[in-house]
């Protein structure tokens, strides 16, 4: 598969949110980047994300994924990371808004990975219930995916992708941010960041309609945690 690249960067000033941060350039997902950044994800987060490991790679995933993700970047808040030397894409940072009004309509999944994947992290929020716990609020953001590219692990740059995230939402006007923390790594980012607890879930506890274990190869420690952050 070939190698993701972005290779005409316009440089842009701080209020669309482009900076640069050791070897990196984060700025915002455009459309000429959409592309890039699915392929990027399906090399990277759509494998290693925890219960996309677990669960297993496929086309079909990957289109599911790719819905998802097309419709967050219209919110205008995603990022694509940039190694500054090569112009090749190390990370990407989706992050969606979630409206009061649509908290009830239910996603569609078409492929066998999502339908167990889904309504486990629906579950979580559920238990989470949001708009219930914040009735003022009429909407809030979700940092809902961020990768890195195996080559750029390892050298903070997931930590960053959070801890730069919190500043730039509040900025434009956010008062909330949830996260769901599915691997140990990023829920000692959420802790350190002073996300909130609402709901956790082992992996081995989630059960479908006929009562079967679903995630049958996690580990018994293995587990998802939702976590919201007032801005």
């Amino acid at each position: 598969m070939a190698e993701a690249k972005c290779d005409n960067i316009q440089m842009k000033d701080d209020m669309y949110g482009q900076r640069e941060w050791k070897s990196f350039i984060f700025k915002p997902a455009e459309p000429e980047n959409y592309r890039d950044i699915l392929e990027h994800m399906r090399t990277s987060f759509y494998r290693d994300e925890p219960l996309n490991y677990l669960t297993g790679y496929s086309e079909e995933k990957a289109k599911d994924m790719d819905t998802m993700i097309m419709e967050y970047f219209q919110d205008g808040l995603s990022h694509i990371v940039l190694e500054k030397e090569t112009n090749q894409i190390a990370g990407a940072r989706i992050i969606a808004i979630h409206k009061r009004e649509n908290a009830d309509t239910p996603r569609v999944m078409e492929s066998a990975e999502m339908k167990k994947i889904w309504p486990f992290l629906h579950q979580l929020d559920e238990d989470s219930n949001i708009f219930k716990l914040y009735p003022d609020m009429d909407s809030y953001v979700e940092l809902f995916m961020a990768s890195v590219d195996r080559r750029f692990r390892g050298q903070g740059l997931a930590t960053e992708m959070y801890e730069s995230a919190i500043p730039f939402l509040k900025s434009r006007g956010f008062r909330l941010v949830k996260s769901c923390f599915t691997s140990p790594f990023t829920q000692r980012i959420g802790k350190n960041l002073g996300f909130r607890e609402l709901s956790r879930r082992y992996f081995r506890d989630y059960r479908d309609e006929s009562g079967e274990v679903v995630f049958t190869n996690a580990d018994d420690k293995d587990e998802a945690v939702v976590g919201a952050l007032e801005l």
